[in-house]
């Protein structure tokens, strides 16, 4: 019904709805829709629940709706301004500054939107068109003109959102500059009472700008933060008691020491995603690890400028952790006889993590410590790798069991119990690997091995079915990441695994390459 809905004519943009009003005016003198039908009708196609962040605000537009509702006729405007929920999610996005237009489409949409129900705002003026004014005057009266104009129009914006700031739930903003977001973080300062989402991020980062401080102790009902801005620091003295929390997103941090103040602010945690940009290593030594007991999913991601950014795990322990992942780009200082050892006694501290998905790349891990890490993680799924740490060795010991391979003709196979050895990640259904240049036949062989194996194969000694024997599951994807040529899933030894149902992708990207790329903006 709701596609169906949307599709009218009445739901067109401005030159397609006024000529179609007379014959829609004639429809409702004959046939007109139930005030209740038409309000559940509105509500279904136009109201999102942004309790999920993914989903997007709606952009207050004189030509979209709900506002366009309102021209149909006199019963649809009536039942438009009566439902205040229609008004509650806005969006505003531009490429140029903030306009006194976008101000009073903005009042327009509170007013409509009632006293008391929640607000949902998406603001982002991250790509308008605003030029930093060096303090030598080199730029021209235009330019610091549009400067100004940028940040006056934020600062309007602020000041609109600051008298409703009680009924926050959701609130993301983006500007150039952190200098443009001040408004903003003074209202964090006066309270957001209902506030569950916030997403504060800069386009640009410039390590001149003076540092921030976020002050969160009146917004106690956060669940869910994400800080895109490297100079925006928690405040350390407040320590907010963020119980309620289960996200958080931190990129493009300089300080470590400001991370472990969100992370001992936000016991609850489930969701973890950190990245570093260049920065001070936090080295505390005999600290007691910080433990989150209820993380499931972290990502960490480190740029190494000679030091190594990864004693930060050092004092972490995550014992409920299923979904693991480490990037790393740049030179790292080894320790003792070339040795790194970070991943390990970080798994070590976490002992019983049940991971499912671990992915390590860039790492300065050689095919010994890859080999342990993999003997430590036997519920693997999922495992993303370089390529270079694809050995032939490793890619023996996760060779699949062959005595435990069903034949076509058997349900089971009498196999000696003791003659089987088990592989690494018995588990594995996914294998994607970056930037693959070794001989293909030797992984080859190894997907061949872990295809159609089945996840409940049991095997017969002398005759007797055996419930002690191993299960181990299919290999169903074999992922090639980067660019590299001739192509290894092009060669014949990959046939076999096709034929046996194994899916091979191929994606011209890296995880390198996208570094490089960012780390030039």
């Amino acid at each position: 019904m709701r596609a169906n809905f949307a599709n009218s004519l009445a739901f067109q943009p401005c030159p397609l709805i006024l000529p179609s009003i007379p014959a829609l005016a004639v429809r409702r003198s004959t046939l007109p829709l139930p005030t209740e039908l038409l309000s559940l009708i509105f509500l279904e196609c136009f109201y999102l629940d942004l309790d999920d962040p993914s989903l997007e605000c709606i952009k207050p537009s004189r030509t979209n709706t709900p506002l366009t509702l309102t021209w149909v006729c006199s019963h649809w405007r009536q039942v438009a301004l009566s439902l205040p929920l229609l008004w509650t999610n806005i969006a505003l996005e531009s490429g140029s500054p903030p306009s006194h237009a976008a101000a009073q489409l903005l009042e327009l949409y509170l007013s409509r939107s009632g006293d008391m129900l929640p607000l949902h705002f998406r603001l982002d003026y991250s790509k308008a068109d605003y030029e930093e004014v060096n303090p030598s005057n080199d730029f021209s009266i235009a330019e610091k003109a549009r400067r100004e104009a940028y940040s006056t129009g934020m600062r309007r914006l602020a000041h609109i959102l600051e008298r409703v700031r009680l009924r926050w739930r959701f609130l993301a903003v983006s500007g150039n500059v952190i200098e443009a977001l001040d408004d903003f973080l003074q209202s964090l300062v006066l309270g957001a009472p209902k506030l569950s989402y916030l997403l504060i991020s800069t386009d640009s980062i410039d390590f001149g700008e003076q540092e921030r401080v976020l002050n969160l102790e009146r917004c106690p009902r956060l669940q869910c933060i994400v800080i895109h801005c490297p100079k925006l620091l928690l405040d350390p003295f407040t320590m907010p008691n963020l119980q309620h929390m289960y996200s958080l997103d931190l990129s493009w941090s300089q300080s470590q020491l400001d991370a472990l103040v969100w992370l001992e602010s936000c016991p609850n945690l489930e969701d973890l995603s950190i990245d570093f940009i260049p920065t001070d290593v936090f080295m505390q030594s005999n600290a007691f690890p910080l433990t989150l007991s209820h993380l499931t999913q972290f990502e960490l991601e480190l740029f190494c400028n000679g030091e190594d950014p990864s004693s930060f795990l050092d004092i972490l322990s995550f014992p409920g952790l299923r979904n693991f992942t480490l990037k790393m780009e740049g030179a790292v200082q080894l320790g003792p006889e070339n040795q790194w050892r970070r991943v390990i006694e970080f798994l070590q501290r976490s002992e019983g993590a049940p991971l499912e998905a671990l992915e390590l790349l860039g790492t300065p891990l050689n095919p010994q410590e890859f080999m342990e890490i993999l003997q430590m993680t036997p519920g693997l799924r999922k495992l993303v790798f370089d390529g270079i740490l694809a050995t032939a060795e490793i890619l023996d010991r996760l060779s699949g069991p062959a005595a435990l391979t069903p034949s076509i003709d058997s349900e089971y196979e009498v196999v000696d119990m003791n003659s089987i050895r088990i592989p690494l990640c018995p588990k594995l259904e996914t294998l994607e690997l970056h930037n693959y240049s070794q001989p293909p036949l030797a992984l080859a062989d190894m997907a061949l091995s872990r295809c159609q194996l089945s996840t409940t194969a049991q095997a017969r000694v002398g005759g007797e079915l055996s419930l002690d024997a191993p299960c181990y599951s299919t290999l169903k994807n074999l992922i090639f990441i980067g660019d590299v040529s001739p192509s290894p899933s092009n060669n014949p030894a990959f046939q076999a695994c096709r034929d046996r149902g194994l899916r091979i992708i191929e994606r011209c990207f890296s995880f390198q390459s996208s570094l490089a790329i960012r780390s030039s903006t």
